[in-house]
């Protein structure tokens, strides 16, 4: 749950291969009739990494990471692995493992593939997702087709895809919404551009643009506007921080560790 919050507010070994299942998914036929919007912001190699803090108790870790590009029937894909743990100490309250693969297309910014590994205070879930672009249908586990809507997005490559865009137009209040596939059905999850700030983090202090998701209240989170997203205003848009208030307490995440950037990091303004 704490990764899948800073997940949705967007939301492995270099020898992993592709599971499997994906093998049996046809190749692309050519000419492919998708959007152009390939990947700008990121490159193999990033690596970002967050401490996750419950009210003033620290109670665990995330990492991002971009782990190749290769392809995958036919495809050529970027494979992004999002893992959130709790530490030790906070285990015996709330053990967390969780692991979040996308394999996203690295021309048409959408993922092929999703897997989601969950195992959060004894709530289990394994679930893998194939995407078929071509006839607009997610495939779950159970091998039941679902309709979805054209580019929707896994909760992972949501994040990513989010980081391509160009938003420079975008005025203080506006929003943009993305389709995200989730539990069998599809969510259009709206972000609230909320303007521009400073803020400091454990890597120093960065300008930030500011966005809010738009949230389902009453579940986990008091309202709807309950979770801020600080991105840095430069060309790579990683974010450096998220605070969200749920029905008990907060839960503060912010970056300890930044590697592997395709941009300069121009947005920071003071060192750690």
């Amino acid at each position: 749950m704490i990764t899948s919050f800073f997940i949705q507010g967007l939301i492995i070994s270099a020898s992993l291969s592709a599971p499997q299942a994906a093998e049996a998914q046809p190749a692309a036929p050519k000419p492919a009739p998708f959007r152009t919007l390939p990947v700008k912001a990121f490159e193999v190699g990033e690596k970002l990494n967050y401490r996750i803090h419950y009210g003033l108790v620290n109670a665990g870790t995330a990492e991002l990471f971009v782990n190749k590009r290769l392809t995958l029937a036919g495809h050529d894909v970027y494979h992004i692995v999002a893992k959130g743990r709790s530490i030790s100490s906070f285990d015996w309250a709330f053990k967390v493992r969780d692991t979040y693969e996308t394999w996203m297309d690295a021309n048409s910014s959408f993922p092929w593939l999703f897997n989601r590994d969950v195992s959060e205070g004894g709530y289990t879930i394994k679930q893998l997702v194939r995407f078929n672009h071509y006839g607009k249908k997610a495939i779950t586990n159970n091998g039941t087709p679902r309709t979805v809507p054209e580019n929707v997005q896994d909760l992972v490559s949501a994040f990513y895809y989010a980081r391509n865009l160009d938003l420079s137009n975008l005025k203080v209040g506006e929003a943009f919404t993305i389709p995200v596939f989730l539990d069998d059905s599809t969510y259009m999850m709206r972000m609230k551009y909320a303007g521009r700030e400073t803020v400091k983090t454990d890597e120093g202090t960065f300008r930030c643009q500011v966005y809010m998701p738009q949230l389902l209240q009453g579940r986990v989170f008091k309202n709807e506007e309950d979770m801020k997203i600080w991105v840095t205003d430069d060309q790579n848009r990683i974010p450096v921080k998220c605070v969200a208030e749920i029905l008990i307490g907060s839960i503060d995440m912010t970056i300890t560790g930044i590697k592997g950037l395709k941009y300069p990091l121009s947005s920071k303004v003071t060192k750690k």
